[in-house]
């Protein structure tokens, strides 16, 4: 018959406890002194061991070899506490028997001698549950008990316990079991079980079990059963709990700090129709945040701009708990707190500084990123190009960029380079903060002549520039007093085009200047850029002047 595995790995012994070195620490000294309290009350959250401690301190006290305070397993009394065989040892449900009749049972019966072992043990579980009247009749039987009787009573809410009762038990706290101390004992039930799973799995499995071992192996049970192979992904993980990915994380994070409404309508829709919980996801969210907020304050001082999203979030949490149609509360939600956030100049201040930095706060490891990033890239392409293949903006995109790789040359981006650094003055504008910040933003990869080629981690990133690029020409003009033509990228994208580049410089493939679509500044077609020679492509593509990330 099949056994749930947190009964199959619950502890027998003080030595298997998982956490609660205090409650051990007391425990096994009492044993081993030979000092037992004829009344214990254990407390703490649920899944952190009460039970199984009560079963174990029973156990121990009757053991005829007990050896340091921990029983030995061998002996008549232990191999028959062991199998459940015993008659002295009675465990009560208090949420299922919390009756004055009940409690008197048990005053009328701990009168009786045990039957087999040296005392009879009650463990009375979420004693909490009894009524005023079970409490007052348990009473005076737990103030004055017969030698032979302990008991051993269990509960995750202490405040609901009378202070009464309380003061007749030796009280040890139960502290929610570290995340560390979960995954271990996960991965040793794993390698038990023959399965296969990650690290990062099981950490993930411990965060979301809020420090309950049980819950926590009930999880790993679930993950088990919805994986079709002892090997359980990252994949299975998020689907089985209906998590997001780190991806999209990240994605509506920018969407945020980003003021980009319709790319978090976009994301919303994404996790609408893959039946993502919104609830679920934005304590997802919360958490994401919290991690950029400790990875702030370990680079910087200072306010960080994050901590009022953390509250506007739960605040959101809240209140599509007590809706029924929480897509429409959520957009209008995320709407306000992208609003909200995007009102202070200070927090773009800082943002600002981050960028600055080339995002070395981001919390997604970027190789992980990017092998994820990279499963998605083509299904993301297809529809970016569904979207906009009849657009003049694209096609003159792709034209800029051709013309750049005609023109570019190392005086032309030295030159745009010490010219953007003039953009600082313009971060905290009212009226082009936020264009600036754009342009700030991206790294500037190649340059030739008017020609600028900025690529941008995202794909929502890019997209933001297409929906505001004729202010980010207007805008350059104004700054710089000449008017530059932009060719937005992808950071793949880049990294693309710079290897057919190479490959057409092999090939002696020349790039010619090619006339925009809608432009009102003739370019001048005559300036055309051979390459003769590999050394030559490198003199302007190399690392010296063009940065590959």
């Amino acid at each position: 018959m099949y056994q749930s595995l947190y009964r199959k790995y619950r502890p027998t012994t003080i030595n298997d406890v998982v956490g609660q070195s205090i409650a051990l620490k007391i425990i096994k000294n009492s044993l081993k002194n030979n000092k037992i309290g004829h009344a214990y009350l254990f407390s703490g959250p649920r899944g952190t061991g009460k039970t199984t401690m009560a079963k174990i301190l029973a156990k121990s006290v009757n053991c005829l070899n007990l050896i340091d305070g921990i029983s030995c397993e061998k002996c008549k009394n232990c191999v028959e506490i062991n199998s459940n065989e015993t008659v002295d040892i009675i465990e009560i449900d208090a949420a299922s028997n919390n009756g004055v009749d009940e409690i008197r049972e048990i005053r009328n019966s701990v009168s009786l001698s045990c039957s087999s072992l040296k005392y009879k043990i009650y463990i009375v579980d979420e004693v909490h549950m009894l009524t005023i009247g079970a409490f007052n009749a348990l009473l005076k039987t737990l103030e004055e008990p017969p030698e032979h009787i302990i008991f051993i009573l269990a509960t995750t809410d202490v405040q609901k316990v009378p202070s009464t009762i309380i003061s007749r038990c030796q009280c040890i706290n139960f502290e929610s079991i570290s995340a560390i101390n979960i995954k271990r004992r996960l991965q040793e039930i794993s390698e038990k079980e023959g399965i296969k799973i990650e690290d990062n799995i099981l950490m993930k499995i411990a965060e979301i079990s809020n420090g309950g071992l049980r819950d926590a192996i009930g999880n790993l049970e679930k993950l088990i059963a919805a994986s079709d192979e002892k090997m359980i992904t990252l994949d299975i993980f998020n689907s089985t709990f209906g998590f997001a990915d780190d991806i999209l994380l990240n994605e509506f994070f920018n969407t945020i700090i980003e003021n980009n409404i319709n790319g978090m309508l976009s994301l919303s829709d994404t996790l609408y129709n893959s039946g993502k919980n919104y609830i679920i996801f934005v304590n997802e969210m919360i958490t994401f945040v919290r991690n950029k907020i400790r990875i702030f304050y370990e680079k910087n001082n200072g306010i960080c701009p994050y901590c009022d999203l953390v509250f506007q979030l739960d605040k959101l949490c809240n209140q599509l708990k007590n809706t029924d149609n929480i897509k429409a509360l959520f957009e209008a939600g995320i709407i306000n707190i992208i609003c909200h956030f995007n009102d202070s100049i200070d927090n773009n201040q800082v943002i600002i500084q981050e960028k600055k930095e080339n995002n070395s706060n981001h919390l997604i490891d970027k190789k992980i990123f990017h092998e994820q990033e990279v499963k998605k890239n083509s299904e993301k392409e297809k529809n970016f190009s569904s979207k906009k293949e009849n657009s003049v903006l694209i096609e003159n995109n792709e034209i800029i960029m051709n013309n750049t790789f005609a023109l570019a040359n190392k005086h032309d981006l030295q030159k745009i380079k010490e010219k953007w650094n003039k953009l600082n003055e313009y971060l905290l504008d009212q009226k082009n903060g936020s264009i600036a910040c754009y342009l700030f933003d991206g790294n500037i990869r190649a340059c030739g002549k008017n020609n600028i080629i900025l690529s941008y981690e995202y794909d929502s990133m890019v997209n933001r520039g297409f929906d505001i690029y004729d202010s980010l020409i207007e805008f350059l003009n104004e700054v710089f007093n000449e008017r530059y033509y932009l060719s937005l990228i992808t950071d793949e994208q880049w990294k693309t085009a710079k290897d057919q580049y190479i490959q057409n410089v092999k090939n002696h493939v020349e790039y010619k200047i090619k006339e925009l679509k809608t432009s009102e500044t003739k370019i001048d077609t005559k300036q055309t850029q051979n390459f003769e020679t590999m050394d030559e492509a490198s003199l302007l593509f190399g690392e010296d002047i063009v940065e590959i990330k």
